[in-house]
């Protein structure tokens, strides 16, 4: 049934119609709760009516809503719509990303694009393929009406995946073949056929599966109505266009005179009708294009009438104008004035061996990026290594003696990196080099790092702490802000220094607040005050006159005058795609420098299943729906489980009881998270953030009584774990000097906490006799497993090999558990005398997904587990030349 202006779909309040086709009707609808414009798509009733094919299209919706890429228009979700009349069932709609310009199309109809002009939207669409088929989804349907292009030239590749999604019975007979809907034969048919039949490969017109080379295929034919401005298969019917892509010979005479000789042989090899033969990777076309564009992308003696003017050359000069000015670290020569305008987006790839990438830093120019990359096994437990990536290079390269680095940040003079890793402030040359110790520190990690243009590395001793100074060259660390304890300040995180180089923004965090409450001030290097402007966290300052920070899910900008240091104007949102803010203080991941914006994108946390994990890795998912677990925690008898969930921008607890269907919200107030169960299956002990640092509460399940303090100090106190017998529990706390130690605290009778381990450790558990402790810890550079005797005896033993998280004792008791991603491990140990003897390490199960790093012991040999089967792999993206799209929306 068709939508009208001023209809409501959930959220969306449907604004205006867009068209339909074969893919459904498609509506422009505006998202009341996150203010933002939406494309709306009512399925066919075909598939809504069709309760096996609706049940298919949303399996696959699923795996297309995963797919997030700048080059790609992205599946928000689904949402129930009107049916039809006659069948009297509810329709569904997709809700998708709005993306902006014209369909390519259009563009097309003014003939022939010039090769500068096709190079730059070639690339963008190879990208957008790239991204998608690491992902294992192919469009299949690939056409210009399926390419928005902006008037700056920037590319959104729609509908990816849909025609599998979607699948709709035998098309119309429409004589027009560029518009025809997606074909498809019956599925007891020999084959389906999928994809509009001009740009269909030719195993898709046979009715053959598709696979990527498809779209390598159907990228081939856009690339050549691109350059010779004629559709390369067509005919009076359908019928006869698809004979014309099995059989026609391709008219490469009718390609301009004096095309580069690459991009000949790139289109011969998309277009090769065996596909055994054809170009197998989409990355490698997109790699010839940015060659040919680095080397000028000029056709000699082009005809004049295939070069039209273009709105979107800017972005052809203006990549130029960057990989110069990159080259040599400056403007190599004046770029024309709207070159220098052109906003441009990439991706930076990701370094082979690399599972994740996280905490970009740019240099000050420009001109580069250096990051975090993560890998599996020992790598993970040392927390990756840091790769730089500079912009006019193809991939990033590992900077040697790195390993375990976090918080890197790059030196006023673009030479340098400083960073931190096992408890460590070090620099090291930018091109390679030796790492040179600048100061030792409590503890690795906290709240951002910054260098200031001829002056000092700043960073924070703790979480709890005002920010802190050393010379680039090492020396006495020297406080350099004043918690205003008479407004509640308990931290200042997230420096940023101004380019005047006398005065650094940071984020204040007060008691009783999150992230979202917190506010942004700029610190006086000269006085050490500090004046707050408003409200948010991380702010960055963007030349020549922004302030751009994290709120509420999203980047936003205010005008911000560095001279003065006032801002004016309301804040705008102008980033919604960034991996952002937890109410524990993640950070936003990402970076300014240069008019270079480079930022990890992605939701906030990933959504995993609960599950039940046997030896050897088999499965039993729980019967609870899929949500963004973090902590857990489950008791003796296994009947009941504690997670956090973060849920509304805030962490809430959960009391699932499997055998009564209970699955509910603890009525908690506040933050709360790290739940541990009592051992009498009825207590819950926990973190809570409701006076400004975190504090331990416990509570029963059972009862109605509310929370009360277990542990409340001016320090950060987290539960571990208790004793069997219920008479102490074991608490990570920090101390003054930001240092977290292992700590029991009695509890029959009460007592002050006393030191368990006497040094930085991770969640310490003590064996079921109460003879040793189990915990994670990282002395050397790397996060291993120790055990200890309980009472101090002797010292610590490793008793990992290759690094390990998230230890505890195994439910047979005779050995000990621990995480090496994706593996756990198991090492089996006896006591002999009362020393613990280790045997050796053997893998206890392997399952495809990624676990969350926590593991607990269940019933019956199993342990929880949460896991990430949709493995969604955030990348860093960077925008060059970023003011001029900010300043646009802030006029």
């Amino acid at each position: 049934m068709p939508l009208s202006t001023g209809d409501r779909l959930g959220p969306y309040e449907v604004v205006a119609t867009l068209g339909a086709g074969g893919m459904g009707e498609v509506y422009r609808a505006r998202d009341t709760s996150l203010g933002r414009d939406v494309a709306i798509k009512v399925l066919p009733a075909s598939v809504a009516d069709d309760p096996e094919r609706l049940a298919r299209f949303e399996r696959e919706a699923k795996l297309l809503a995963s797919l997030s890429h700048a080059n790609i228009a992205q599946i928000y979700g689904l949402e129930k719509a009107p049916g039809s009349a006659d069948s009297g069932r509810q329709g569904v709609a997709l809700v998708m990303e709005l993306a902006p310009g014209e369909d390519l199309t259009l563009h097309l109809k003014h003939g022939a694009m010039a090769l500068q002009d096709a190079l730059p939207i070639a690339t963008q669409i190879a990208l957008a393929l790239e991204a998608a088929h690491e992902r294992g989804i192919v469009h299949r349907d690939l056409k210009p009406a399926n390419i928005n292009v902006t008037a700056d030239g920037a590319v959104k590749v729609l509908d990816f995946g849909l025609a599998k999604a979607l699948d709709p019975h035998a098309a119309s007979g429409s004589a027009d073949a560029m518009n025809s809907p997606t074909l498809t034969a019956q599925a007891t048919a020999a084959g389906i056929i999928l994809g509009t039949a001009a740009y269909m490969s030719p195993e898709q017109a046979r009715g053959r599966d598709a696979d990527k080379r498809a779209d390598v295929w159907a990228f081939g034919v856009v690339l050549f109505e691109m350059l010779t401005g004629t559709r390369l298969f067509q005919g009076e019917t359908i019928s006869d266009t698809l004979a014309a892509v099995l059989r026609q010979d391709i008219p490469w005479q009718s390609l301009p005179p004096g095309m580069p000789p690459e991009i000949v042989r790139l289109l011969k090899r998309c277009l090769e009708r065996d596909r055994k033969n054809r170009l197998h990777d989409i990355a490698d076309a997109r790699i010839v294009l940015e060659e040919v564009a680095r080397d000028g992308g000029k056709v000699e003696a082009a005809p004049a009438a295939a070069r039209p003017s273009r709105a979107w050359w800017p972005i052809l000069i203006g990549a130029v104008a960057v990989a110069l000015a990159f080259a040599g670290g400056r403007w190599a020569s004046p770029a024309p004035a709207a070159a220098s305008s052109s906003v441009i987006r990439l991706v930076i790839p990701k370094p082979p061996g690399v599972t994740y990438v996280e905490q970009p830093a740019v240099s000050p120019d420009g001109s580069s990026v250096v990051f975090v990359g993560v890998g599996l096994g020992a790598t993970s437990a040392k927390g990756g290594r840091l790769y730089l990536h500079r912009l006019n290079e193809l991939s990033p390269r590992a900077i040697e003696g790195t390993e375990g680095a976090v918080l890197p940040v790059i030196s006023p003079d673009n030479k340098w990196i400083a960073y931190q890793r096992s408890r460590r402030l070090e620099k090291i040359p930018v091109d390679g080099g030796e790492p040179i110790p600048l100061v030792d520190l409590a503890r690795t990690g906290g709240p951002g790092m910054a260098w200031v243009p001829n002056g000092p590395i700043i960073f924070t001793k703790s979480w709890l702490s005002e920010l802190s100074a050393i010379s680039r060259d090492g020396g006495p660390v020297r406080s350099i802000s004043t918690l205003d304890t008479a407004r509640g300040e308990i931290g200042h995180w997230f420096p940023n220094a101004l380019p005047d180089g006398r005065h650094v923004l940071l984020t204040v965090w007060s008691k009783a607040t999150g992230l979202n409450d917190a506010e942004i001030a700029v610190l006086d290097l000269d006085t050490g005050k500090h004046t707050v402007l408003f409200k948010g966290a991380e702010g960055r300052y963007l030349a020549p006159g922004f302030i751009v920070f994290f709120r509420a899910g999203a980047f936003h900008a205010i005008r911000f005058d560095a001279a003065t240091r006032r801002v004016s104007g309301e804040p705008t949102r102008v980033l919604d795609d960034a991996w952002g803010n937890t109410p524990e203080g993640d950070t936003a991941q990402a970076s300014l420098g240069g008019g270079v914006f480079a930022y990890e994108n992605g939701p906030p946390v990933l959504v995993r299943e609960l599950a039940w994990m046997s030896e050897g890795g088999k499965l039993e998912p729980l019967k609870v729906p899929a949500r963004a677990y973090t902590d857990l925690d489950v008791t003796a008898d296994g009947t009941r489980i504690a997670v956090t969930v973060l849920e509304s921008g805030r962490y809430v607890l959960r009391v699932i009881e499997p055998g009564r269907d209970r699955d509910e919200v603890l009525n908690v107030p506040g933050t709360n998270f790290a739940p541990i169960w009592h051992p009498d299956g009825k207590r819950l002990a926990f973190t809570s953030i409701r006076k400004g640092d975190f504090d331990t509460y416990w509570m029963d399940v059972t009862s109605s009584a509310p929370p009360t303090p277990l542990l409340v100090t001016e320090f950060d106190d987290t539960p571990s774990s208790f004793l069997k017998d219920g008479s102490a529990i074991v608490v990570r706390q920090s101390d003054a000097e930001g240092r977290y130690l292992q700590k029991l605290m009695p509890l029959t009778p009460p007592g002050a906490p006393k030191t368990l381990v006497p040094f930085p450790a991770e969640r310490a558990v003590v064996s079921a006799d109460g003879k040793f402790v189990l915990f994670a810890a990282e002395r050397s550079g790397t996060r291993e497993i120790y055990v200890q005797p309980f009472d101090g005896s002797s010292a610590a033993e490793k008793i990992s090999t290759a690094g390990g998280t998230s230890p505890m004792w195994s439910p047979n008791g005779h050995e000990v558990l621990f995480l090496r991603e994706p593996e756990i491990i198991a090492v089996p140990f006896t006591v002999e005398k009362g020393q613990f003897r280790p045997g050796a390490e053997r893998v206890w199960a392997r399952v495809e997904g990624n676990y969350y790093a926590q593991l607990r012991a269940g019933t019956n040999g199993r342990v929880l587990v949460t896991i990430d089967r949709k493995q969604t792999a955030r990348e860093i993206r960077v925008i060059v030349n970023w003011q001029h799209e900010v300043a646009s929306k802030l006029k």
